[in-house]
């Protein structure tokens, strides 16, 4: 159960155990990968483990390094997406369960989003269940980086062309999901696309689900690093979220785009990172 207190959510969430998802085991990631040229670990490890951070910029200098061993090749379009679904350059690999929910925030151009259910229809049948796509659509609620004010990224959504397996959800996080998810009471989240740039949408995110993941549940971001602020948003939620939940662990599955280990600004759009719950 969360409670609501100027906008800061405060949860305290087990995991569910009573899925009836099929669990994919995570198995060993090749010692050498020579298509790649570049050398991996026998096995994978988890992302955090319990009091292993003492600050946000250790967990950030920690993760790029985690992220950069796993370096997939970018595949247009979808970007980190079109290497899951269609070129996975690891045996270990994970794709979204096709049972449970399929939750995109940011949705923008819905180019991604339409991506995405497509890959459902196609590999998991007609039937499989819709993709929501939740937004504001009025642009970001709140500034985010220089070039980036309030009420960037704006769209008119009537006008968007979307699949038909799509769902769009309007509206902040924090009205819309809790009432999405009241609709599917018991179901829990196969797979996570944030896109939403700022620190209080990650935030409401991660939080607002956790009673949903379970162990296979595909978490993609988009904006973790790559430009002077990075540290105050999508990353800062992922840590709190992270030491909040303690029995909770991420595995790398990898990113499309070199991570910079300086706050270089300006390469923000060349990113795409995916972790799995394990």
């Amino acid at each position: 159960m969360c409670s609501y207190a100027r906008k800061r959510i405060i949860c305290n969430i087990a995991i569910s155990n009573t899925t009836t998802l099929k669990i994919l085991p995570i198995i060993k990631t090749y010692e050498n990968s020579t298509a790649y040229g570049v050398n991996y670990s026998k096995y994978t490890s988890y992302l955090l483990e319990r009091n292993s951070f003492d600050n946000l910029s250790q967990f950030i200098n920690y993760v790029k390094q985690k992220v950069m061993s796993r370096k997939i090749i970018h595949q247009p379009p979808g970007r980190f997406l079109t290497t899951v679904f269609h070129f996975p350059p690891y045996p270990d690999m994970i794709v979204p369960y096709c049972d449970g929910l399929w939750m995109e925030f940011g949705v923008f151009s819905g180019h991604t989003l339409n991506h995405v259910a497509r890959w459902r229809s196609l590999y998991c049948g007609n039937n499989s269940g819709l993709v929501y796509g939740f937004d504001t659509f009025t642009g970001l609620p709140t500034d985010w980086r220089p070039g980036f004010p309030k009420g960037a990224f704006a769209v008119n959504h009537s006008q968007l062309h979307i699949e038909s397996n799509v769902a769009l959800v309007k509206g902040l996080f924090i009205d819309s999901l809790p009432q999405e998810l009241l609709k599917h009471k018991h179901t829990p989240i196969s797979y996570v696309h944030i896109d939403c740039d700022i620190y209080e949408g990650a935030r409401d995110i991660l939080f607002l689900l956790t009673s949903r993941f379970v162990r296979g549940t595909l978490l993609i971001f988009d904006e973790l690093f790559n430009y002077s602020q990075h540290g105050k948003h999508e990353i800062k939620a992922l840590f709190e979220f992270l030491v909040a939940n303690y029995n909770l662990q991420l595995e790398v599955l990898g990113s499309a785009y070199p991570i910079a280990f300086d706050d270089i600004e300006g390469s923000w759009e060349s990113q795409s990172t995916g972790f799995v719950i394990v």
